[in-house]
């Protein structure tokens, strides 16, 4: 029977696993990774559009992710600091929604 030898961490994060049919592995990657940037970006975009409705903490918070979006450990740091303070905060609703991006994913 098949299996997925994966597992994740005390967090409840791991590798990311999907399968493809056919001998398209390439294109397959390259969607998820067009994918993935696309919904970093949509929470780029977010997080400008509500800069001014945050306490300057969070607003830090996200010019630092700005500015190293690319770097995988720093952006687990930020995502670490960022989520307890904007629970709760309606204005960062979709920035919520998409907290599983915050991490640059490798």
């Amino acid at each position: 029977a098949p299996s997925t030898p994966y597992c994740t961490n005390g967090s409840g994060e791991g590798p990311a696993w999907a399968s493809s049919l056919f001998e398209d592995n390439a294109e397959f990657g390259y969607g998820m990774f067009i994918a993935t940037e696309a919904l970093r970006d949509r929470l780029e975009v977010e997080m400008k559009k509500i800069m001014d409705k945050v306490t300057p903490e969070v607003a830090e918070l996200f010019t630092e992710w700005m500015e190293n979006r690319t770097d995988g450990e720093k952006t687990q740091e930020i995502r670490t600091k960022l989520l307890p303070l904007i629970e709760g905060n309606k204005d960062a609703k979709e920035i919520i929604g998409l907290k599983d991006y915050i991490t640059k994913k490798s």
